[in-house]
């Protein structure tokens, strides 16, 4: 079952099943003649619900107390008149009922502290015992301030508490490890590592034991470790439902949802509202993830350079460049301020600068990369990426990304026709020659948004704003000139919105029916009847059409996920030649995904005899209307926070009125800086859109 998307979440409460007293309750909430016992077991994942009956002289009717067993582990407190021959009574049973192990033990209760006992449960079907740690405390090894490096020291921490769950100061905690021929530790907690290997640190407080599992590293080890962590930060970053593509991809059109989560619904309505830069907002952590996610991956790179002194090898020296060019590039990309920092410098130090600024430093990182991967030839391991790539892949991956991130920063149309187009096309020539891929296992490697982004049917379906302008019936222009709240997949006489279209990668055929029978390469019609929710949240969120390009990835949500289509290249180079006035090349470029799609070709004059896309006021668009067509179908979903339309959409001037063309940098990082808290977006604020350039009826 899949790691974060399916998890199946055991809870409950503790249930203490007892008689009703009249005894007096003492100050720290146990009743007088009591002591607070702890019990903690590790069982089996498929243990539910640990019984403990506890039986003695005085005591009556057998006290019975419930723990539920949550992710394998059953704990919780339990209340008990102290006295001697107290018979503690272990039963484990299953999920259904069924009793799997069973034990007893005879001790006696004191007032205050006791000492540990250890119940063991006797298994009934053959599996292993569990031992039951009965005791006065609890104790946690606090994670390591520090990696395990050899040669090196660390010192190890415990929290114990009490049974009152009240922390013990200044704990004389026991400790020790399993393998003293690579760490061993002190009477005080100071761990040194002499060797590579795994080994487990074990802290002993009243008879109670807790344990960490840790590995002895060496230090080009650990650095390549951070290296391989800062990658991840980077790519979670991108796609975790937490952070902001979500919002971002439902803004521009890019997919409909009428879900709230995420914000989508609530950032997505019209009249556009203005981003909540405030921590006590619900999606403030949404807006604030890709700054927490991009600095932690630079942080990683410190932890790595810093061990190590600095990077051990070729490898090490390029990849961690094109990390610091992927970091800063999304902090640039999204925020109109950010901080320029490379892995030897403090961030507390560090100024904030424009977010022209820090994409100059990120292009400048990935050139960096550039000029390392051509001074010999290296393998970066699939543990880093996902994919194994040779210097040559990343050197292809830098030059990629510099395009894409030069193109892309721009918040206006005038800054995007200022872009260096001459430099893009020639990044683009030298960028990837096919899809690069992530390889999506749900242990090292994670696309929930991904799979949300393309769920049908409440959290995505096909939106007619941008798409619908592939119909050729008439109903887009229908649809479109309706009042937003009339706007429906049935339009006025009750006639279905069809997409109807020679565009293959949408459902062929005349009607609702034959659509569904031929779908098309990007997008099907699901079965009828429709799903369609949330009404209170506007029909307009609606339509007849879902994803169809990732379904067979979502079936199962593993295996290689598109992120960088090689397709993109060729369009950015199709965009740079039409800006700079070779429209035969920029018409050959866009001609390789249109041709293919089943539509005419264009020429320099901008030829459309299939008229797609069809304008919403009926014409046919132009050469550069065909290029932003081509331009959303092949990168969908795939890329820049799976939102690509989002920064496509701000040079182009197709955002709806009052959409942020930015972020703020988030509040809390503001406020560390001493600057007041501000924002971005909403009709009539600052960087917001002012409209769309195709003017939509009542925008």
């Amino acid at each position: 079952m899949r790691r974060n998307l399916f998890a199946r979440v055991l809870a409950g409460a503790l249930l203490l099943l007892a008689g009703c007293t009249d005894t007096p309750v003492e100050p720290g909430g146990v009743p007088e003649g009591h002591a607070r016992l702890l019990l903690n077991a590790t069982a089996s994942v498929s243990a539910a619900t640990l019984v403990v009956q506890v039986t003695g002289p005085g005591i009556g009717e057998p006290l019975v107390f419930n723990l539920p067993v949550v992710d394998g582990v059953a704990s919780g407190s339990v209340d008990v008149p102290v006295g001697s021959s107290r018979v503690f009574s272990g039963h484990l049973y299953d999920a259904g009922g069924t009793e799997t192990h069973r034990g007893q033990v005879a001790t006696a209760v004191r007032p205050g502290t006791n000492a540990a006992i250890s119940l063991r449960l006797e298994p009934l079907n053959g599996s292993q015992a569990i031992d039951i740690v009965i005791s006065s405390y609890t104790i946690e090894i606090v994670p390591l301030a520090a990696p395990p490096i050899v040669g090196r020291t660390v010192q190890v921490r415990a929290i114990v508490r009490d049974a009152d769950g009240d922390e013990v100061p200044d704990p004389q905690v026991i400790w020790g490890v399993t393998a003293p021929t690579v760490a061993r530790i002190g009477p005080g907690g100071l761990l040194e590592v002499s060797a590579e290997g795994a080994f487990t640190i074990v802290g002993v407080y009243g008879g109670v034991a807790a344990t960490m599992e840790t590995e002895g590293l060496s230090v080009e080890r650990f650095a390549e470790d951070r290296l391989r962590e800062s990658y991840r930060r980077w790519w979670n970053t991108e796609t975790q439902v937490g952070s902001v593509g979500m919002i971002l991809s439902v803004q521009s059109f890019q997919h409909s949802a009428w879900a709230t989560n995420w914000g989508m619904y609530q950032y997505s309505e019209y009249p556009r509202t203005a981003i909540q830069n405030d921590a006590a907002q619900q999606y403030y952590l949404n807006w604030a993830h890709a700054w927490t996610g991009s600095y932690d991956g630079i942080a990683a790179l410190r932890e790595g350079y810093e061990a190590a002194g600095s990077w051990p090898d070729l490898r090490a020296r390029a990849f961690s460049r094109f990390m610091l060019g992927l970091h800063l590039g999304n902090v640039a990309l999204l925020y109109d301020q950010g901080l320029i920092l490379d892995e030897t410098q403090d961030p507390a130090t560090a100024q904030l600068h424009s977010y022209h600024q820090v994409m100059n430093a990120a292009l400048a990182y990935l050139d960096e990369a550039i000029l390392l991967t051509q001074q010999g030839s290296f393998e970066i391991p699939s543990t880093w990426t996902s994919n194994p790539l040779s210097s040559q892949d990343l050197r292809r991956l830098a030059y990629s990304f510099k395009a894409r991130l030069r193109a892309n920063v721009a918040r206006t149309p005038a800054e995007r026709a200022a872009v260096n187009w001459s430099q893009v096309i020639a990044d683009a020539g030298n960028g990837i020659v096919s899809d690069y891929d992530m390889q999506i296992d749900w242990f090292d490697w994670e696309h929930n948004a991904g799979f949300y982004l393309t769920l049908p049917p409440s959290w995505s379906q096909l939106h007619y704003q941008y798409l619908g302008m592939a119909d050729q019936s008439g109903k887009y222009q229908t649809w479109i000139s309706l009042p937003v709240a009339d706007r429906h997949p049935l339009l006025p006489g009750g006639v279905s919105f069809t997409i109807v279209t020679p565009d293959n990668r949408f459902p062929q055929g005349a009607t609702l029916a034959e659509q569904r029978v031929q779908p098309g390469r990007y997008f099907y019609a699901p079965n009828s009847p429709p799903v369609w929710g949330q009404p209170a949240r506007g029909s307009h969120r609606w339509s007849y059409y879902a994803d169809q390009r990732f379904r067979a990835w979502r079936s199962s949500a593993v295996g290689p996920y598109t992120w960088f289509p090689v397709e993109e290249l060729n369009l950015l180079r199709a965009e740079g030649h039409l800006r700079t006035g070779n429209l035969a090349q920029a018409a050959n470029l866009i001609n390789l995904t249109r041709v293919g799609a089943g539509l005419n070709q264009t020429n320099a004059a901008g030829l459309n005899t299939s008229c797609v896309p069809k304008l919403p006021n009926g014409a046919c668009g132009n050469l550069f209307e065909m290029l932003k067509w081509e331009f959303r179908l092949e990168t969908q979903f795939q890329g820049m926070f799976g939102a690509p339309w989002y920064f496509l959409a701000r040079g182009w001037s197709d955002h709806y009125r009052g959409t942020q063309l930015q972020l703020p940098v988030p509040c809390g990082v503001a406020q560390a800086r001493g600057i007041a808290c501000y924002t971005f977006g909403g009709v009539g604020g600052n960087s917001a859109s002012l409209g769309s350039s195709y003017a939509w009826p009542f925008e």
